[in-house]
């Protein structure tokens, strides 16, 4: 008989009533309702406090662009659930088109030891570990409010789930064709290498060598023309005389 080798977490999370996104009732009102007030006060219950009764609302997605993929683990399905909820609701609030939480292939890991050193050294005990997991995938979002979210979800994040993101960012690709472009006939030297390019590099110092060095009559030998090899001419073979 198998056991677990982490129990499972108890604090103040157990206090909370979280109800699976796919088992929850959707939030389709149809008619306004009325108001329903707190008791012992005199203010209505708040609408954001109300949806905590229902599954977390959606924005659908609209352009299928993919910005990030977050997977969350952890060994316990119960604080598991709970932060998938609140993560569903912070991005609905940041205006973030989120789907999921997709169940994930649940990692199994078993480790057999001996029950003792001494008396029970021949008796062994097996343990076990599951590492349950989920994806949520945001879609068509700025990366700045992503960004923001996942700093909510870092702020107050719950005991036992570890938090993984995968972001996808798009950069304009802008190229600069003007420094191969030679601007003056004095630009490339007998090597083929353009002179201006190399001294707008990074380190002005090394390029200004290079150049430097790139002129020198005694480096040029080397790479210039003069390395330029002909091959031996083959004379064909003449047959032999018949007589």
């Amino acid at each position: 008989m198998f056991k677990r080798l982490v129990r499972p977490f108890h604090h103040s999370v157990r206090a909370w009533n979280v109800v699976s996104t796919e088992s929850a009732a959707q939030y389709t009102p149809k008619v306004l309702t009325e108001e329903t007030e707190v008791a012992g006060s005199n203010r209505p219950l708040p609408l954001s406090v109300e949806l905590n009764h229902y599954a977390p609302l959606k924005i659908p997605v609209k352009h299928g662009e993919l910005r990030a993929e977050i997977t969350m683990r952890s060994f316990d399905n119960r604080n598991l659930d709970f932060f998938c909820d609140f993560a569903l609701r912070a991005g609905y609030y940041l205006g973030l088109p989120l789907t999921g939480p997709k169940p994930l292939e649940t990692r199994r890991e078993r480790w057999t030891v001996i029950r003792a050193p001494f008396v029970h050294a021949k008796s062994k005990e097996n343990f076990e570990r599951r590492t349950h997991a989920r994806l949520l995938r945001v879609w068509d979002s700025n990366p700045e409010v992503v960004d923001i979210w996942l700093a909510v979800l870092n702020k107050y994040s719950v005991t036992g789930v570890g938090l993984k993101a995968h972001m996808y960012i798009e950069e304009a690709v802008d190229p600069d064709f003007s420094a191969s472009t030679p601007t003056k006939e004095g630009d490339i030297d007998s090597t083929g290498l353009n002179i201006a390019q190399l001294t707008s590099s990074v380190n002005p110092e090394i390029a200004a060598r290079v150049a430097e060095l790139l002129k020198d009559p005694e480096f040029a030998v080397h790479v210039g023309k003069d390395t330029e090899t002909k091959k031996p001419t083959e004379t064909p073979a003449t047959p032999p005389e018949t007589s």
